[in-house]
């Protein structure tokens, strides 16, 4: 109980500070960094495509929920998964045991919140076209290791999801 109450407080700071999508994105794929760290103490592979299953699926729900097009729904999350994918590959190429490891149980539900969040938020405001990323989103995004053809392509799908 004191875990989950932990949690709903570092939640809510976090929600009253981002105001938008961009914000909420950068802090999901800031979560990727602890899923390669947990992934690097496990010797687990990059890719789990169960996983991906899993979220790709509760993704087309979360569509129907908020009145979201599929479509573009699955091809955003996408992009968020490989985006994750490439900050994993970024945080393995380092060769560094890392120094502490939260449950990926933990962070799997962390990112599934926030994966809801941009999608209410989408909802309510679907009329925000971005032709790029806020600057200091971009650096940040960039150091995590995401390539810029990768942050266009997310972007490109984010606007797309925005359109509908």
């Amino acid at each position: 109980m004191k875990h989950v109450l932990c949690f709903l407080l570092t939640f809510t700071s976090f929600y009253a500070l981002a105001n938008d999508v961009e914000n909420l994105i950068e802090h999901r794929l800031n979560l990727c960094v602890d899923v390669a760290h947990y992934k690097i103490l496990h010797r687990l592979p990059i890719t789990n495509v169960n996983q991906e299953k899993k979220v790709l699926a509760a993704a087309q729900k979360k569509a129907m929920v908020y009145h979201l097009n599929s479509e573009s729904v699955l091809a955003f999350t996408q992009q968020l998964i490989l985006s994750c994918k490439q900050i994993q590959k970024q945080e393995m190429s380092k060769n560094e045991k890392p120094q502490t490891v939260k449950s990926l149980d933990k962070v799997r539900q962390e990112l599934n919140s926030i994966n809801q969040q941009i999608f209410i938020n989408l909802s309510n405001n679907r009329s925000q076209y971005k032709k790029d990323w806020p600057q200091h989103i971009k650096n940040q995004l960039s150091a995590l290791g995401i390539s810029q053809a990768q942050l266009d392509t997310l972007l490109t799908s984010l606007n797309s999801l925005r359109e509908k």
